[in-house]
């Protein structure tokens, strides 16, 4: 990412923006366990 940053300055590009995005607590608001698998009927054998 910094080579490409670089890249970019040298190319006359005066901003660059890093958007990044945290899933480790994906679902959880939904899912409370943390997965939605074990409580699913269609997962269980």
């Amino acid at each position: 990412m910094v080579t490409e940053a670089e890249k970019l300055v040298r190319m006359g590009v005066k901003e660059v923006m890093l958007i990044a995005q945290e899933l480790t607590y994906y679902g959880l608001d939904i899912y409370k366990n943390g997965c939605c698998l074990s409580s699913c009927t269609a997962w269980q054998m």
